[in-house]
């Protein structure tokens, strides 16, 4: 399904992770969400941009594990959102091992 970014961060939201744009402030307790645009693509129709597409990085920094993920595929699953594999990097925060799960999700610009 084509979601907007509006209606995206409305519907992520309703996860029991806060979620931010581009950061999180420092110390927000673990896990929470970040999002941050990654790139446009163009789709052209008649040497016309028919529609935009924008491309945002979706993190969940969690101390936990992959399991803190299952809420957000469930959202997705149920929404029909079409998302890209997750991958994960692992970080050491204040002794912690701290772990940047991500994925890419594209949006449809309005308008």
């Amino acid at each position: 399904m084509s979601i907007n970014l509006k209606d995206l961060r409305a519907l992520l939201k309703t996860l029991p992770y806060n979620l931010y744009r581009d950061m999180a402030p420092k110390n927000t307790a673990y896990p929470y969400m970040v999002y941050t645009y990654d790139s446009t693509e163009n789709v052209h129709a008649s040497s016309n941009v028919y529609r935009r597409k924008r491309t945002y990085q979706l993190s969940l920094f969690t101390d936990g594990t992959e399991d803190d993920l299952l809420p957000i595929e469930d959202l997705f699953a149920k929404n029909k959102i079409q998302y890209g594999d997750f991958y994960s990097t692992a970080g050491s925060e204040n002794d912690d091992t701290i772990t940047n799960f991500y994925t890419e999700i594209q949006v449809i610009v309005d308008g």
